[in-house]
């Protein structure tokens, strides 16, 4: 199982990718939070 450091530096990692760009989907792995993704999610024709 992964420990602190290699979570953070994944993180990083992923922030440095996607940075500054708009979420246009999302998965969930829970159904109990999908009531999120409208509130995480814009739509791509709403992206730039």
């Amino acid at each position: 199982m992964p420990e602190g450091p290699e979570i953070r530096r994944a993180a990083d990692s992923l922030e440095a990718a996607i940075k500054g760009e708009p979420l246009t989907g999302a998965w969930f792995a829970f159904p109990q939070l999908q009531h999120y993704q409208s509130q995480l999610v814009r739509p791509a024709s709403d992206a730039h």
